[in-house]
């Protein structure tokens, strides 16, 4: 049995404990404090420009579709920001399906893949990267075409049955939208896209 003087000092110790670990009332955020943490949720809301470098060749997103889908053609290539990063974006064809592969351009991770079935009227033809003008070689063209700026997306796909590089060209004045020949290089169009 313990002695009263013992149960007085274990009462006094519980109590001392119980009073620091009382929680602090929460104070209501400053204006700053609120002002701070409403833009960085919108700063996150809000795609930004893409700070990733892209590190996958056209070469390795063309390798990555067909170990993808081995039976498949390639018919279009995008690359364009998304979320803040580079993505690429292949369609194709096999025998049976539509297919679509979209890969992280700086790490080469898949990141959706899907196939649907093809219809006999939608057969359309592959492209080939034999000779095709490289996408460096398409941005440069591209930018000496608007004036100047910065190439941020770029598509391979056909118009009109021609095999096209679509850049788009970011600069001062807004984003151009050069058309040139995939093989041969030649600017088929250019227009400023304000």
């Amino acid at each position: 049995m313990m002695k009263p003087g013992m149960i007085i000092l274990l009462g006094v110790a519980v109590l001392s404990f119980a009073g620091c670990r009382q929680a602090q009332p929460a104070q209501p955020a400053s204006s700053s404090q609120s002002a701070s943490s409403q833009s960085a949720t919108s700063s996150q809301a809000k795609p930004q420009a893409p700070t990733a470098t892209i590190k996958v060749s056209l070469d390795q997103a063309w390798q990555h579709f067909l170990q993808q889908f081995p039976q498949a053609h390639v018919t279009s290539v995008e690359l364009e920001p998304a979320q803040g990063r580079y993505h690429y974006t292949l369609e194709g064809q096999d025998p049976q399906n539509e297919v679509k592969l979209t890969l992280d351009a700086e790490n080469g991770k898949v990141l959706q893949h899907s196939q649907e079935s093809l219809e006999a009227d939608d057969q359309e033809a592959a492209l080939s990267r034999s000779g095709l003008v490289t996408r460096q070689r398409a941005s440069k063209i591209a930018i000496t075409q608007a004036g100047g700026g910065s190439a941020v997306a770029w598509q391979l796909d056909r118009d009109d049955g021609q095999v096209v590089w679509e850049v788009t060209v970011q600069t001062t004045q807004g984003n151009h939208e050069v058309t040139l020949d995939a093989y041969s290089a030649e600017i088929l169009s250019a227009e400023n896209d304000d």
